[in-house]
């Protein structure tokens, strides 16, 4: 959960980055989107909000595919090395050695 919050502020601060950069062509392209019936100043304010708008959409739609990638992606599981190994041959090893004593203690057939 933490490393997908941490992967969404990432990328907040990219999308605010590109969007910065090239803020002013995006409101120009709105404007001419526009009808032509708006005055001059309410046009810049609508291109700006459609901007903005836009902005969100690409923000939500980059997590969405993020999320989408974290949950697709399957977990990697830890290779056994020859130390486990090794350890579990141990203890097969000494358990069987303690049930041949309890064999040998016990009162014989």
């Amino acid at each position: 959960m933490a490393r997908c919050i941490h992967t969404n502020f990432i990328i907040d601060e990219r999308v605010d980055r590109q969007v910065k950069k090239c803020f002013e062509e995006m409101v120009q392209y709105q404007m001419t989107k526009l009808d032509s019936s708006f005055p001059e100043e309410l046009k810049r304010r609508k291109a700006v909000e459609m901007v903005l708008i836009h902005k969100e959409k690409l923000k939500i739609m980059k997590k969405k595919k993020i999320a989408k990638r974290f949950k697709t992606k399957p977990v990697r599981r830890q290779k056994k090395t020859s130390g486990n190994t090794g350890e579990g041959l141990l203890k097969y090893c000494l358990l069987k050695q303690h049930q041949e004593r309890q064999r040998k203690q016990r009162p014989g057939k």
